[in-house]
C-alpha cells in the first residue's frame, strides 16, 4: 500500500491554498478549475515529480472539499505518495492514451469533467501549454474567455474560460 510521504507544509496550509483559489473561483463565478502547470501543481498538491511532459490536471470544484488529480497511470503512485490528497482523489489515466495521436491525457481529463458535471458551466482552464493535444469538447462551458495573466493566491497564473462549443485543441 502507497501512503501519503510527509509533506512539505502541514495539510491545513493546502487546504488554506485551496480555499484562496476557491474564494477567487467563486469571485470570477467559476465552478471548476483546471490546472496543468506542474508549478502550480506543486503549490496545490504538494506533488513535485516530473512528470508535466504528458498531459495532467487538477480540478478544482467548488462543490468538493478535495481536488481531483489526474495524471498518466504510471504517475499515480508517486502522486498518491508526495500529495496531500486521499487516495481516490488521484487517477491515473490509460498509459495506452501516452502518445497516441489520436487521444490522449486532455482527453481524459475533458472525460472526467463530464464525469463530475464540470464541463457545464463556469469552467476556467489555467493550461501549462496550448491545449493542441484534447480532440473532445467541453460543451456549455461558461461564455466569456480571459486570457489575462492571474495571480491567484500569489502564485496560480493566466487562465482561460472556455465557452460553449470551444475545443480544447482549437
Amino acid at each position: 500500500m502507497i501512503n501519503n510521504c510527509v509533506q512539505a507544509f502541514p495539510r491545513s496550509e493546502y487546504m488554506r491554498r485551496l480555499a484562496a483559489v476557491k474564494e477567487e473561483m467563486a469571485r470570477r463565478d467559476l465552478r471548476t478549475l483546471v490546472v496543468t502547470d506542474d508549478s502550480n501543481v506543486a503549490y496545490l498538491l504538494g506533488y513535485t515529480a516530473q512528470s508535466g511532459y504528458v498531459p495532467q490536471g487538477v480540478i478544482v470544484s467548488a462543490d468538493r472539499g478535495e481536488p481531483t488529480f489526474l495524471l498518466r497511470r504510471q504517475d499515480a503512485p508517486a502522486a498518491i505518495h508526495q500529495s496531500f490528497l486521499d487516495r481516490d482523489q488521484v487517477v491515473g489515466y490509460p498509459e495506452a492514451l501516452v502518445g497516441n495521436p489520436d487521444e490522449n491525457g486532455f482527453d481524459a481529463i475533458i472525460d472526467l469533467l463530464h464525469d463530475l458535471g464540470a464541463a457545464e458551466a463556469g469552467l476556467g482552464l489555467k493550461l501549462a501549454r496550448p491545449a493542441g493535444a484534447g480532440r473532445r469538447q467541453v460543451p456549455a462551458a461558461s461564455a466569456g474567455r480571459s486570457d489575462r495573466g492571474l495571480h491567484w493566491s500569489g502564485h496560480l497564473a493566466a487562465h482561460r474560460q472556455v465557452r460553449p462549443g470551444d475545443r480544447c485543441d482549437a
